[in-house]
């Protein structure tokens, strides 16, 4: 089943988003004080405000992430051919490598992309390791996989993900937490959880997918539920 297939590939990606939240703690905890800010964080970049900054193990994160793109690529060619369906894995996992490996490639080299517009400066700067860099990998990858899937549901999903991926890879997750009128204080940070919060935010869309994934019956199996009369 599609949705079994699909919700397997999620529930991967959503723990071990959530196994990275400890390595996203900032310290010393940080206060923010509006004009005079000393916040760490800023309220938005294009160019990504979940950098490396103030992480106790920037270092084990990268680290972290680079085991994790091989387990997810291993893990979901695995399942699918485990399924019989190896071919409809193969491009997601190669869109997956093919980004993620463009990212540590551009982040060892400390590439960057002078003599052009800031506009596209920015743009292409978020394809340099920030802390929200995976799950926009993981996007893409998600998206190329619900085409291979012709899943409407995983595309809609996808589509939802990427954007919550964008807004808190370039937004400050207290901040925008408020802007949806949430009770958060935008000013303070007595924990240092901010960029701990965007990840817990992310792993777990994608832990409420895999689980919306495999609970719902597939419409096929409805039918076949469904008494023969006569």
């Amino acid at each position: 089943m599609a949705r079994r297939r699909c919700a397997f590939v999620l529930l991967v990606l959503g723990a071990l988003g959530a196994g990275s939240i400890p390595l996203y703690a900032m310290s010393p905890p940080r206060q923010c004080t509006g004009v005079a800010s000393s916040c760490v964080v800023a309220v938005y970049s294009p160019n990504g405000i979940m950098g490396e900054y103030e992480l106790d193990d920037a270092a084990g994160l990268k680290q972290y992430w680079t085991v994790t793109l091989v387990v997810c690529c291993v893990s979901a060619l695995w399942w699918y051919a485990r399924s019989g369906h190896l071919r409809r894995a193969l491009a997601p996992v190669a869109v997956a490598l093919a980004c993620g490996g463009t990212v540590m490639y551009r982040t060892a080299t400390g590439w960057t992309n002078r003599g052009t517009g800031w506009r596209v400066h920015d743009e292409r700067l978020l394809t340099l390791f920030n802390g929200a860099t995976p799950f926009l990998v993981a996007a893409l990858a998600l998206a190329v996989l619900a085409v291979a899937e012709r899943s409407l549901l995983l595309t809609v999903f996808t589509a939802v993900f990427w954007w919550a991926a964008w807004r808190l890879a370039t937004h400050d997750a207290y901040y925008a937490l408020s802007q949806l009128g949430l009770p958060v204080d935008d000013l303070t940070d007595p924990h240092g959880l901010r960029q701990c919060t965007a990840i817990a935010i992310l792993s777990g869309m994608l832990l409420l997918g895999a689980l919306a994934a495999w609970l719902v019956p597939s419409r096929s199996r409805g039918q076949q539920a469904e008494p023969v009369a006569g």
